[in-house]
């Protein structure tokens, strides 16, 4: 239960901040879990069926690239919900540090500095995501093999994300 507990309580705040960013046009939210689902349309954000059964976070990230493409977005931030300190603040610098209109990446490291815990891309599918270990060298090979301009930025809060019970003694 306090597992639970602790999921909600990280997408609540990572909703909270994806609420509050005004350089946000939406917040999508992809799940199989339904007390997930509805927490996140609880905070008016739209909400997507991940794979049935769930295929991993990568498939459900290609998901709601599908649905923004579809949809004329020029770009998503990918963010998964395991980001309790991120700021309104910070998703606004990861969306403004690469110039919009070109293909463009941005990558936020893990404070360890191998993973990804934030991920513009723009157009939505100019890039597929390869979330897991690894993923920040990943991101940059796909991002040079689509010949699109890679920023990386470290935002601090972004970095933090609870994989351990290191990290979560860490927040505390």
């Amino acid at each position: 239960p306090e597992r639970r507990e602790l999921q909600a309580a990280m997408l609540m705040d990572l909703l909270d901040a994806c609420t509050a960013c005004p350089v946000l046009d939406g917040v999508l939210v992809v799940t199989s879990d339904p007390a997930a689902a509805e927490l996140a349309a609880g905070y008016g954000t739209a909400v997507l069926p991940d794979h049935d059964p769930p295929r991993g976070m990568n498939p459900a990230v290609a998901v709601g690239q599908d649905h923004a493409a579809a949809r004329g977005y020029d770009a998503v931030l990918v963010l998964t919900a395991d980001l309790p300190l991120v700021e309104p603040d910070d998703l606004a610098a990861a969306v403004a540090a690469a110039p919009s209109g070109t293909p463009r990446v941005v990558i936020v490291p893990s404070r360890h500095g191998t993973g990804t815990n934030a991920l513009l891309i723009g157009p939505p599918a100019a890039i597929p995501t390869r979330l897991g270990p690894d993923s920040r060298a990943r991101h940059r090979a796909e991002a040079a093999a689509a010949g699109a301009h890679v920023v990386e930025i470290e935002l601090p809060w972004v970095g933090l994300d609870i994989d351990t019970p290191a990290d979560l003694a860490l927040l505390l």
